[in-house]
Formats: structure tokens, sequence, C-alpha cells
């Protein structure tokens, strides 16, 4: 398919427009973005059947929300002050990798 038929495609109406602005400073940016989110958001709620793309994106970006969010909330200044102080017993042999992340783990919970 050429880029002169693709660039020749209409969109559905329904469409919304996914340019948001790149400066929050600027008299009501963060205000706009969120309303783009919420209109996109409901759009997105209103396709039936889905996006079949989504059946294979969504979850995948989900994990990786999710693992962003759980690096934000888990690498605190006290579990890289705890990484730093052991990782030389990793480094030694006195200890494994996994004993860490799991020493790691029992301070998140």
């Amino acid at each position: 398919m050429s880029i002169k038929t693709v660039l020749s495609f209409k969109a559905p109406r329904e469409w919304l427009e996914f340019r948001c602005p790149a400066d929050d400073r600027s008299e009501g940016g963060i205000a706009r973005v969120a309303e783009m989110d919420r209109r996109t958001s409901a759009y997105l709620v209103g396709q039936k059947p889905p996006l079949q793309k989504g059946r294979s994106v969504w979850p995948e970006r989900i994990r990786e929300l999710f693992g962003e969010r759980l690096r934000i909330e888990f690498w605190n200044d006290d579990r890289n002050r705890l990484l730093a102080s052991h990782i030389q017993e990793v480094l030694s042999r006195k200890s494994t990798p996994y004993d860490l992340a799991e020493q790691l783990i029992r301070s998140f919970k």
C-alpha cells in the first residue's frame, strides 16, 4: 500500500484528536490532557466489539505500567541502601542474588 493511499484515508467521525500539549505550563495544559484522557477512555470503552489490537497490546501495556509503578514505589531510599549494603556479599559469593532479592521483597511487605 502506498503512502499516498494511506494519507487519503479518512478517520471515522467519532475518532478523537490524539494530539496533546507538550507544555503543561500552558494555560490549562494539565486539565486539557486529563480531559483528553477521559474522552479517549470513554471512546475505547464504548467500542463494540473491543478493538482487536487492544486484545493483544493492552495486556502488555498494563504489565509495563504495573512494572513502572512497582519500580517507583518499590525502590525507595531504604531499599536502595539495603541493596548497596548487601551487594558486596553477593559479589564475594557469601550470598546469592536470589537471597538478596528475597530480603528486598520481604522488606516491601
